[in-house]
């Protein structure tokens, strides 16, 4: 049953994933119904192909740089939101001009930082700041 949720939903979400490679305008009405349908098949995806990970343990491995950006992810987040937002502010103008490559390679490049920092964080603290902070307030 993973096989083919996983076969199917990478065939329906092809079109969509090929109308973002070709154009770098996202306002055509005409997509909409495949946006729809794309994103929750593109979803479906990620969860059979995480799922046929987990199953096996010859690819388990892979997975361990992403085990602390999980037990940091509040702080995660937050860092994403905060960098995106200084970033892309500080370097464009116009951010309504920013191609899909150039995000699709910032988020790329965020998200090896934050791979970094979160192993590092990890070696010397138990709770990344903001969940330190949440506990903190938490459990007075």
């Amino acid at each position: 049953l993973q096989w083919s949720s996983l076969f199917l939903s990478c065939l329906l979400s092809l079109p969509i994933i090929y109308y973002f490679i070709e154009t770098d305008v996202y306002y055509s009405i005409h997509i909409q119904l495949w946006i729809l349908f794309g994103g929750k098949s593109l979803a479906i995806f990620y969860i059979c192909f995480l799922l046929l990970i987990c199953e096996n343990e010859k690819y388990v491995g892979w997975l361990q740089p992403f085990m602390a950006i999980g037990k940091f992810s509040l702080t995660n987040y937050i860092n994403q939101s905060i960098l995106t937002l200084v970033i892309l502010s500080a370097c464009f103008q116009d951010i309504s001009q920013v191609t899909y490559w150039q995000l699709c390679i910032f988020g790329i490049l965020i998200c090896i930082v934050q791979c970094i920092f979160s192993t590092l964080w990890s070696k010397y603290f138990r709770y990344g700041p903001i969940e330190w902070l949440w506990r903190k307030w938490t459990y007075k």
